[in-house]
């Protein structure tokens, strides 16, 4: 593997989370608004043919993969579930004496580690780009692509066009190029590093910017700004958001949760707009949701609140749903079927619950030695990571990854045997 690693430091402070937004046209070269995936003018590339990218093989069909970090080692290592191929991709300077955290952007992933307070890149070489009525599904070589002083802790939120690193565990805050970033490059956007500088959160939305305003903003706390490209003003939303924490690309718009609910950003041809959705009653008082894990391309989205308890979203029809569980809920997300959503069980099991009214429609016995999460740097964070016709589950104390058919009674296809401890997982090529 021929390592392309930088060690950058961002210039201010912000934070955010991760998915590609889907899009009802198709423009030349597979990009959003005229550009293709590595942000070059699509009139001047007309000669390519449609979905072409440079540098990239495009395919037929999706070409997923799973990232997985060991906690206690900091080694990372992609599966290729195609071929079912494992290979490394922590090398040199991105690898970490521990990982606190993994995350995903659908192509690249994010290894957080405290001990040096920095966030390591990897790009994962597979994934999709999604027109709404169509979708291009694109491998390259997999690669170490660097390392993000400061960043460690933070969320990561992404467009096709930025990718923002913010949070409040990070001590540094930044806007990465994603064209950049795509060249193998981390690389700032200058104006609107210095524009989310002191938001409390930062989310990308196509090639605009989401931000929320934090303690130390010019703004009330908790004030909805958007940005453009170039960091200008683009208005003030209607409605706050406060203590922001967690945020999802739906289908209908971006998805912030807040203290009292979740709220909705959308945009019609420029004109952005907000909306509360306010918890059910029904959740235990003090109780919300703090991230969110869904199908990309879905608009349905699933949280954890309480110990007990699964909130699922129906953006669409800006409406909750709560299941409450025997045992803790560890791992949470949403098959985007707008029927069920999965939660992974202390115990280790696997259950499936109507979004109706809550009861449990089937549950099977996954994880032999249960789900642990916290409770030393080998346990990492069990995490179920789903796709339009799977979801994976890690199995840190088996050394596993299983394959589940959830459409088929959650049934087990397959277990990846792993030479590493999989602690913390995520999915790319989605």
């Amino acid at each position: 593997m021929t390592s392309r690693q930088h060690r950058v430091g961002l210039g201010a402070t912000t934070f955010g989370l991760a998915a590609a937004l889907a899009l009802t046209g198709c423009a030349p070269g597979g990009g959003p608004s005229g550009t293709d995936e590595k942000g070059t003018d699509a009139a001047s590339d007309a000669a390519q043919p449609h979905g072409y990218v440079e540098g990239a093989e495009e395919s037929a069909e999706p070409q997923n993969g799973l990232i997985y970090a060991d906690a206690s080692t900091g080694e990372v290592h992609l599966l290729d579930l195609l071929s079912g191929d494992t290979s490394t991709l922590s090398d040199g300077d991105t690898k970490a004496p521990t990982i606190d955290a993994l995350r995903t952007d659908g192509r690249y992933a994010y290894a957080s580690s405290a001990s040096t307070g920095a966030l390591s890149v990897f790009d994962g070489g597979t994934w999709t780009v999604d027109h709404g009525d169509h979708k291009h599904y694109y491998r390259t070589t997999p690669d170490a692509v660097g390392v993000i002083e400061g960043a460690a802790g933070a969320s990561v939120a992404s467009s096709r066009t930025f990718v923002a690193i913010s949070g409040a565990g990070a001590t540094a805050n930044g806007v990465l190029d994603r064209a950049k970033l795509d060249d193998g490059t981390l690389s700032e956007n200058a104006d609107l590093t210095e524009g989310a500088a002191s938001a409390a959160l930062a989310v990308p939305f196509g090639e605009n910017l989401i931000t929320v305003a934090g303690d130390a903003s010019d703004s009330p706390a908790g004030t909805v700004q958007v940005h453009g490209p170039d960091a200008a003003d683009l208005g003030t939303l209607a409605d706050s958001c406060t203590a922001p924490a967690g945020t999802a690309t739906a289908r209908t718009g971006i998805v912030i949760g807040c203290a009292d609910g979740a709220l909705l950003v959308t945009d019609t041809s420029g004109s952005f707009a907000s909306e509360k959705i306010a918890y059910p009653e029904s959740l235990p008082a003090g109780s919300r949701a703090t991230s969110f894990d869904y199908r990309p391309g879905a608009n349905y989205l699933a949280a954890r609140a309480a110990d007990n308890t699964v909130l699922s979203l129906d953006v669409s029809d800006r409406a909750w749903s709560v299941a409450t569980s025997a045992a803790p809920v560890r791992a949470v997300t949403s098959p985007g079927d707008g029927s069920t959503v999965l939660a992974l069980l202390a115990d280790g099991t696997l259950n499936s619950y109507s979004t109706d009214d809550g009861s449990v429609m089937t549950s099977v016995p996954l994880l032999a030695g249960g789900a642990s999460t916290g409770a030393d740097a080998a346990s990492g964070t069990p995490s179920i990571q789903i796709d339009t016709s799977r979801a994976y589950v890690n199995d840190p104390g088996a050394r596993q990854i299983h394959e589940i058919d959830y459409a088929d009674g959650l049934r087990l296809t397959r277990s990846f045997d792993t030479t590493i401890t999989p602690s913390h997982l995520v999915e790319v090529g989605r």
